[in-house]
């Protein structure tokens, strides 16, 4: 199938309200775990690594790609931060979301409606989202932070004593998902953004050649500087673009876009460089920095319920830590 432009948002009534009510939940969460390990964000607060990049776009890429950063043959500086998902800073050996932030070096109209100098994809080790929208996340993670029992009585009182172990499952497959380490994994936007008057997904796939250290795991940090001070580390830049509502969902985060209806399309090499990598000043600049999907050009605005939830979310998480 041909990527399609008749994608749409569903904007739901009262958007405004419930996203401003969970930027209120996550305010509170991260400035009680602030009080426990120090300022920082709401999620991903542990951040593994900080790094200089380089995207090249190639040239011979489909029409229906060429927009925004991808329009022409070009590369583009930029930083990236790798990091943990979760709330609190943990052991890398704990399940946990794995987080690859790209912020490229831009000008241009913003997606917020002004001018912006950064393009930023936000990335994790998954397919698909942990739930279908912004609300479902907003009570999981309120949930998941109250403890075991508070989790546990959610799970059962959303999906009732015959769904509990159907989700335990599914949080098992999606948080203890094994994980060789930020060199050897793909990553992916899972939600979808706008390229020009077309939809899609972005993802990043490691190099076949990397290969995997079975000890990542006790220190992803050290994996990964150890790597890119031998060499350089690539991965292709692919998009993957929207065909239909069923195939590939706007709304809906919990469906992973078909593959097979939609291919993913390599449009550029992504280099991860070893260029300050040891100097704790930049790894203080890029902790400080702002990865957010919505610094962004108006070309790639971001779309769907929870991609606009992160709007609100994400500014109030950078103003706490901003204080």
């Amino acid at each position: 199938m041909t990527a399609s432009k008749d994608w749409k948002e569903i904007i739901a009534q009262g958007e405004e309200e419930r996203y401003a009510k969970y930027a209120k939940i996550f305010s509170i969460l991260q400035k009680t775990k602030s009080k426990e390990f120090g300022n920082g964000r709401a999620l991903h607060r542990k951040q593994i690594l900080g790094l200089k990049t380089k995207l090249e776009i190639f040239e011979n890429i489909p029409e229906h790609a060429k927009a925004g950063i991808f329009k022409t043959a070009k590369t583009f500086d930029g930083v990236v931060r790798l990091s943990n998902g979760g709330l609190e800073v943990a052991s890398d050996s704990k399940p946990d979301i794995r987080g690859f932030s790209i912020r490229l070096n831009v000008e241009g109209d913003g997606a917020l409606g002004d001018k912006t100098t950064a393009q930023c994809f936000l990335m994790i080790n998954q397919e698909t989202f942990s739930t279908a929208d912004s609300e479902g996340f907003v009570n999981f993670v309120g949930a998941a932070a109250g403890g075991g029992k508070s989790l546990l009585k959610y799970l059962v009182k959303t999906h009732g004593v015959f769904g509990l172990f159907g989700q335990i499952l599914k949080m098992k497959n999606t948080f203890g998902r094994p994980f060789s380490g930020f060199a050897t994994e793909k990553f992916s936007t899972v939600l979808p953004i706008s390229c020009g008057e077309y939809a899609c997904k972005a993802r990043v796939v490691p190099s076949p050649t990397e290969k995997k250290n079975p000890s990542a795991k006790n220190d992803f940090s050290k994996d990964i500087k150890d790597k890119i001070l031998d060499h350089n580390i690539e991965f292709d830049f692919e998009l993957q673009f929207f065909v239909d509502d069923v195939s590939t969902p706007i709304e809906k985060a919990n469906v992973e876009w078909s593959e097979k209806k939609s291919p993913f399309i390599k449009v550029g090499k992504l280099t991860l460089l070893k260029d300050e990598v040891e100097s704790e000043t930049f790894q203080k600049s890029i902790e400080a920095n702002v990865f957010d999907p919505w610094a962004s050009l108006m070309e790639h605005k971001p779309l769907g319920d929870v991609m606009r939830a992160r709007k609100v979310v994400y500014f109030q998480s950078y103003k706490n830590r901003s204080k």
